[in-house]
């Protein structure tokens, strides 16, 4: 069961969200187009449709040009999110600390909670994962996919 998603310490809390907010900035945005709903997604489907309306009538972009337009700022937001993955691996590694199964830690949190739909929906949008070299974040991927929490929420299920 999932009760908390942020760490006890502020220090570690501060670490997480700085990992959220690599995704959060870079990609969420672009996220959730063409799928159902629940209510407290409705606001940030108005923000997306927005951005892919826009692309494709004044832009007037194909299908094909979107889906290169998306996949572009997916992987960007990807990339940078193995970077800083990489630093908070560095930095556990010098405080003695084991490496993570999660973004931070042994517990699932918030950046993984923010991670999670951008690696269900990308393939949505032809983007293969395993060609980018981010074994990282695929790795707290395929280890969050395994928590229960993440199983009865899968939007697959719905």
């Amino acid at each position: 069961m999932l009760t908390k998603t942020k760490p006890d310490d502020v220090r570690e809390c501060d670490r997480t969200r700085q990992v959220a907010v690599c995704l959060a900035d870079a990609i969420i945005a672009l996220q959730k187009q063409g799928r159902f709903l629940a209510k407290s997604e409705i606001f940030s489907e108005v923000a997306n449709l927005r951005v892919m309306r826009y692309l494709s009538r004044p832009l007037e972009l194909d299908a094909d040009s979107r889906s290169a337009w998306y996949n572009h700022w997916i992987t960007k937001g990807l990339k940078a999110y193995e970077k800083r993955l990489d630093a908070l691996n560095s930095f556990r590694k010098a405080q003695g600390l084991p490496s993570s199964i999660y973004s931070w830690g042994d517990r699932l949190g918030l950046a993984d909670c923010c991670l999670i739909p951008q690696l269900v929906n990308a393939p949505r949008m032809g983007l293969e994962l395993k060609s980018l070299n981010i074994p990282l974040t695929l790795g707290v991927f395929e280890n969050a996919m395994q928590h229960s929490a993440v199983q009865v929420s899968h939007p697959d299920r719905f």
